[in-house]
């Protein structure tokens, strides 16, 4: 930690940055780009993490440390934002958080500085529970929940790094905690899936007590159809509707706000039902990439292994509406910002 900057992934040499000592960089005057959010959002979105894709088209990149640590964004107001890096290569992907996303939000990020203004660190609200950009599958949030990494292995993703998983026995756990006891919820993540699942392959999914059911729980099923479910203390719920292409990014994503429980397929509300109750809060690890149906010891993944790749998984405490994931869903392919001059 630096300035207040979280760096989360340092992959200078891995990616092929070429790294320029501090007298080089300090001899010429720091730099800056203007960035403006042009895509449609609406909103205002509160405490939104949007990515910036910093490649050498956009900034000079001989001008950036190698660690990146001279990176800071400013708001149109002078207001420093906070930011983490997520990935050193090419392109850059640094989050940053916006207090309030709209259409018409510029920021300004500088570098090539050798003293930039200390700035706050924390790019994620309470809001979230869980961030896993699955680079080394770490938690970026001030939680900290650490993963178990059973198998797969790092690939190019969708924003910056991701996870393959084998479909026979890979998948990532997260172990219980009280912060993932969540009365609402978003649960969500990106996959490309290499093959077509012959019944259920799983993104998240939290086995509730020794039952086949699950309090958590969003999947690929047959022909790319997305499927979810979930329990509460009066109630459960399972949906299966909309589709994507197998082999292609699709983001998954299902939300429970108190009323209602909702399915997102690339950010579009694709089904949903009413829905009350607290939301059961089973002991069982959370399960990225595989799930289990039994009550044997130990607790450790049995099916619906997913066969492709992983990329930003989120837990969030809060039921995240349409006008949140269509915006998720355009921040993280790069639809929403336009660079320079």
């Amino acid at each position: 930690m630096r300035w207040g900057v979280a760096v989360v992934a340092v992959c200078a040499t891995a990616c092929g940055r070429v790294g320029f000592d501090a007298t080089t960089i300090d001899a010429q005057p720091p730099r800056q780009l203007a960035l403006s959010v042009t895509g449609p959002v609406t909103g205002p979105l509160a405490d939104f993490p949007l990515p910036v894709f910093l490649d050498s088209l956009r900034i000079d990149r001989s001008r950036v440390r190698v660690d990146a640590t001279d990176l800071w964004f400013e708001a149109a107001n002078g207001t420093l934002l906070p930011h983490e890096i997520e990935s050193l290569g090419e392109p850059l992907v640094a989050w940053v958080r916006i207090p309030a996303l709209t259409t018409g939000v510029t920021l300004t990020v500088h570098y090539g500085d050798s003293s930039p203004a200390p700035g706050p660190a924390s790019v994620w609200s309470s809001d979230f529970v869980g961030v896993w950009h699955l680079d080394d599958a770490h938690d970026s949030t001030p939680n900290a929940l650490v993963p178990q990494l059973l198998g797969t292995s790092p690939s190019p993703g969708l924003v910056g790094p991701a996870r393959l998983f084998d479909g026979i026995d890979d998948a990532i756990l997260i172990a219980d905690a009280p912060v993932l006891g969540v009365d609402h919820f978003t649960i969500s993540g990106w996959v490309n899936l290499a093959s077509d699942p012959m019944n259920y392959m799983a993104l998240i999914g939290r086995q509730a007590g020794t039952t086949i059911f699950n309090d958590l729980n969003i999947n690929a099923y047959l022909g790319g159809t997305a499927t979810s479910s979930m329990e509460t203390d009066q109630n459960g719920a399972a949906l299966t509707n909309g589709s994507f292409a197998i082999g292609s990014w699709a983001y998954l994503a299902c939300a429970y706000d108190g009323s209602a429980f909702s399915m997102y397929v690339d950010g579009a509300l694709v089904d949903q039902t009413p829905m009350t109750g607290i939301t059961v809060h089973s002991s069982n690890p959370m399960m990225i990439g595989a799930d289990r149906n039994s009550g044997a010891l130990p607790l450790m993944p049995e099916n619906d292994f997913l066969h492709g790749l992983i990329d930003e998984v989120r837990v969030e405490a809060v039921g995240r509406d349409a006008n949140w994931q269509a915006a998720t869903v355009r921040a993280m392919r790069d639809q929403l910002l336009t660079y320079g001059p």
